[in-house]
């Protein structure tokens, strides 16, 4: 069985987390990634660095005094740590972006490959720049007002581009990467560059 943690973003509420329940072996009640959204889908287009949190795991046990007890705490730790996203996330909506700043931001994101001999790598690198930026100011929701202009824009955009854009991957294997692959590691990144743009703008 899976429940939904719904939190508040700068465009509304979005569900964030999902809690799989196995009875299966004793494995006990699998609270996956809880402070680690993947995206929220509609004009929100957001994604959460899965980088933060760590799976939670609540044993089942015959004592259900025990277990609640232990549930409890558990839900506990997320909705503190959804407080903070929920924070983070407005902060973000609020921090304005001109079209120099928006740049810088995705370079960070999108990083030059570390061989300058690499053509490829630095071409895909340019492509995915110019594309998240095009999405910066087209992306779903990113013409909101509150939204546009911002770096909550910018980070959209980015996961916008990764869990959405046209792929020579399968479904399956497109899943994979933005799950636990290279799209993974990308939003991860924005978040966490987003996040320092915050600390530094403090």
């Amino acid at each position: 069985m899976a429940h939904e943690l719904w939190i508040d973003t700068a465009s509304g509420t979005a569900p964030m987390f999902y809690v799989d329940e196995d009875p299966w072996h004793g494995l006990g009640t699998k609270l996956a990634n809880p402070a680690t959204p993947i995206r929220v889908v509609c004009n929100n287009t957001l994604t959460m660095a899965l980088s933060e949190g760590e799976t939670i795991r609540v044993p089942h046990t015959q004592d259900v005094h025990i277990m609640l007890q232990r549930t409890e705490r558990t839900l506990g730790i997320i909705n503190r740590r959804y407080t903070n996203i929920s924070q983070v996330f407005k902060a973000m909506a609020r921090h304005q972006l001109n079209q120099e700043k928006v740049r810088q931001y995705l370079a960070s994101v999108f990083p030059a490959p570390n061989d300058p001999e690499d053509q490829y790598g630095l071409r895909r690198t340019m492509e995915q720049r110019a594309l998240a930026e095009l999405l910066f100011d087209q992306g779903k929701g990113n013409r909101m007002r509150g939204v546009s202009g911002t770096l909550w824009a910018a980070y959209n955009g980015v996961t916008e581009l990764i869990d959405h854009r046209r792929t020579k991957q399968t479904p399956d294997q497109h899943l994979t990467s933005i799950w636990y692959g290279d799209g993974y590691l990308t939003k991860a990144r924005a978040y966490c560059k987003a996040t320092t743009l915050l600390k530094k703008a403090a």
